[in-house]
């Protein structure tokens, strides 16, 4: 399903929520003015719940039991249709010359019944405005002091819209329209115009949603509600007034406009007899944080798999590999880099080579080059399988690799799995294919977490629960690829060192550094926002030096990436600078938690929080230190003033040790 679709489908079911509250709880309250509030609020919040991740904040948290209770919402994400479906069954497989689909554009068959429903919605609008402009163009201005009020000919029903209020005097009797006007006023300074236009656009975006149109009706019914409180507050006489609404009633209905004889008349003779709800009634309204909390959990991207929910089922495999006895399976999804779409008919390439395992366990690659051993295609979804017996009266072992070389797609050759002595190890992946005139994509290849994978028996058809199981593991993988493709198509030259981009951070190369609540940074080390990061390197060249940034995974996604704006070590300096700039420091008095809030060299090296060692010196290994001052201190750190240098080694052995004998 295409996103704006999806983002209307998550807006329906909000106001489904809000809707149901309101009509289940809310509207047998009296609290009037707060069924205002809320009916404007939360119908204005329906718009802008489905941007809103609660994962990050999930995801930080020290136990599983959140994400658990999460887990049994339904995820929106996982009902709707997938950007790509897959056929549950296997296809034959092709062994035709190579085809490559071309890429398809599919129709949003619901977004243009949408469009067509919200123009015809605004045709309706746009004739109620002429009408109502056509009404007002024939009005007669007879007051006018801050609010107008205009004098008809029509045998309209008294009525107001924004600033002015309209009646016909010869319909109402001069002992009437005191209770009349009064009525009107409320909605005009009340501002109920508003709500009204509101409760339209409501309609024409919604109109699919006859809980909308619900929302929408029962906005207008509360106006009326305050503002016939606001008169039987003032009246000696409420079944008068009750009588003059009857009188008023049968007339021309305005759809825009707030009408003293607005449609529902029983109900509101009946509000207005109610008796009036206790105070503690108000509590209802707190029904809508649990709601909120329910739409959030269910707009929610697919969270990972808590340690507690991967024990309750046994292990056949592990996250990076899965482990069969007589078979290599070469299997995997192929798609495509920009629209996440399967690729139909991908002629891949299989080959292998001899390996040959080590006594650690490891395998290295026998001499001779790859063999090519056959070649498979990609079904209707993307998916490929081929499984490789193994030959008992052959000694020798391989590892599997495929690829692709094709005119439309750039190469790619990956790794598929190798044998060992009594198993085979296999690795299945999710390849992002790349058209040759689009930008590249750093990962372009991604490993389906198979901790869970299991066959149940070997009738079970392993093709089809193979398929199966990698695309039920596809929704985060094609998130994570959207937002990098997204990312390189935005921004060709990001200005900052990092840009937050949705809920990732990226770096100059237009690489995913990590995820928003995943990714902490460091600047000289302590712990910082990724704005200060930039403000740190704002005069700085666009490609940082290799010390300034220190990543703790620098071919994946990292959780901590510390920054320095000093370098950890330096050469000697010069012996002018150590003259008058140093200060020798007695051992035996020197106590080492000095240095737990301050600059210091250990050994000749910078020791950070959140880079390399680190190291905090025990009493005992130190030999001797110096207090470094004024010009020595800004030669190793330009934003310090004095500097420690400890040493734990032999003068010998510390790198770039100044001349301390020239001081």
């Amino acid at each position: 399903m295409m996103p704006f679709t999806e983002y209307l489908v998550k807006v329906s079911l909000g106001f489904v929520v809000v809707s149901l509250l309101y009509v289940l709880v809310l509207r047998r309250l009296t609290f009037y003015s707060w069924n205002r509030f809320y009916l404007l609020a939360a119908s204005a919040l329906c718009f802008f719940i489905p941007f809103f991740d609660v994962s990050p904040m999930l995801n930080r948290l020290d136990s599983y039991s959140g994400q658990e209770i999460v887990q049994q919402v339904p995820s929106v994400s996982r009902v709707l249709p997938n950007p790509v479906t897959p056929a549950m069954t296997m296809s034959e497989t092709p062994h035709a010359q190579l085809r490559v689909a071309p890429e398809q554009h599919p129709v949003d068959w619901l977004l243009i019944v949408w469009g067509v429903g919200v123009a015809a919605m605004l045709v309706r609008l746009m004739v109620r405005i002429l009408s109502m402009a056509r009404i007002m163009r024939r009005a007669q201005l007879a007051y006018h002091d801050g609010v107008r009020i205009y004098h008809l000919d029509q045998d309209i029903s008294p009525f107001s819209f924004g600033k002015a209020v309209f009646y016909n005097p010869a319909l109402h009797r001069d002992d009437d329209l005191p209770d009349i006007m009064l009525h009107e006023l409320v909605h005009v300074r009340q501002h109920h115009t508003f709500d009204v236009i509101w409760g339209e656009l409501l309609c024409m975006i919604n109109w699919f949603n006859p809980l909308v149109w619900l929302l929408s009706y029962g906005m207008r019914q509360n106006l009326e509600y305050i503002a016939d409180r606001e008169v039987l507050e003032s009246h000696p006489d409420s079944k008068a007034y009750q009588y003059l609404l009857l009188k008023t009633t049968l007339r021309a209905d305005l759809s825009l406009a707030n009408q003293f004889g607005y449609p529902s008349l029983k109900k509101r003779i009946a509000m207005m007899n109610r008796k009036r709800s206790p105070r503690l009634a108000l509590v209802s309204f707190l029904l809508l944080l649990p709601l909120t909390a329910l739409l959030l959990a269910a707009f929610r991207p697919e969270l990972p798999t808590s340690p507690r929910q991967q024990a309750s089922y046994p292990i056949t495999g592990s996250r990076q590999g899965w482990h069969a006895g007589d078979a290599v399976l070469i299997s995997g999804l192929i798609l495509d880099n920009l629209t996440g779409k399967p690729i139909t008919n991908m002629a891949l390439t299989m080959e292998r080579q001899k390996i040959a395992p080590t006594s650690t366990g490891n395998i290295i690659f026998a001499d001779g080059v790859a063999e090519t051993i056959g070649t498979i295609y990609t079904d209707k979804d993307g998916f490929f399988f081929k499984s490789i017996q193994r030959d008992s009266l052959d000694k020798d072992l391989y590892s599997y690799a495929f690829g692709h070389k094709g005119t439309l797609y750039k190469e790619f050759s990956f790794d598929a799995g190798h044998q060992l002595m009594d198993q085979a190890y296999m690795a299945f992946p999710v390849v992002f294919a790349q058209k040759k005139d689009t930008p590249a994509n750093k990962r372009s290849l991604y490993w389906a977490n198979l901790q869970h994978f299991q066959v149940q028996s070997r009738s079970q058809d392993l093709a089809a629960a193979l398929k199966s199981y990698l695309y039920a593991e596809l929704p985060p993988l094609l998130a994570e690829n959207k937002l990098r493709t997204e990312f390189k198509l935005r921004y060709k030259f990001p200005k900052n060192v990092i840009t937050r981009f949705r809920d990732g951070y990226f770096d100059r190369n237009r690489e995913l550094m990590g995820y928003v609540g995943k990714l902490q940074f460091y600047l000289n080390g302590k712990k910082a926002s990724y704005q200060e990061v930039n403000e740190a390197f704002r005069g700085y060249p666009y490609q940082l030096g290799v010390g300034h940034e220190h990543r703790q995974n620098s071919a994946d996604l990292n959780t901590k990436i510390a920054y320095l704006t000093f370098p950890l070590y330096r050469d000697t300096p010069p012996p002018a600078l150590v003259k008058g700039n140093v200060e020798i420091i007695n051992v035996d008095h020197f106590d080492p938690a000095k240095l737990k809030n301050a600059a210091y060299m250990l050994d000749g090296f910078r020791q950070v929080a959140g880079v390399g060692s680190n190291l905090m010196p025990q009493k005992d290994e130190i030999r001797s230190v110096v207090l470094m001052k004024g010009k020595l201190a800004r030669y190793y750190d330009r934003a310090q003033d004095t500097i420690w240098w400890v040493e734990t080694r032999p003068a010998a052995e510390v790198f770039g040790r100044p001349d301390f004998a020239t001081r």
